[in-house]
């Protein structure tokens, strides 16, 4: 997510649709940057509160689904079926594996995990 949101930040024409996308790609590019980086946080610390890693991992699966929208769009837009389809494929695989680490994400205060409600 870091590494996308980084293309998208840096990158101002990544996006060619709509007119004016290159203010989206910064918008974009920035909560991806800023997600990482508040995933990568909670990843390391012992405790953290249970509210936080789900609201991280649902913007973090917003994310993807705007990346994936966007990535879908330029394919049938600009019939670009390699590279724009790839990387939408790419972005549906993040996006499924961001909903199962939500799923599994536990929501109450268990015994066995360290965390704080």
């Amino acid at each position: 997510m870091l590494g996308v949101g980084g293309d998208l930040f840096f990158h101002d024409h990544y996006f060619m649709w709509p007119p004016g996308a290159d203010v989206y790609s910064n918008f974009i590019g920035g909560w991806g940057l800023c997600t990482g980086a508040g995933l990568i946080a909670v990843g390391l610390k012992k405790q953290i509160p249970i509210k936080l890693n789900l609201v991280l991992l649902v913007f973090a699966s917003t994310f993807w689904g705007f990346e994936i929208f966007m990535e879908l769009m330029h394919s049938i837009i600009f019939y670009d079926p390699g590279r724009m389809l790839a990387l939408f494929f790419e972005g549906l695989g993040y996006l499924l594996l961001t909903f199962l680490m939500i799923r599994e994400s536990p929501t109450t205060k268990r015994k066995d995990i360290d965390r704080r409600e």
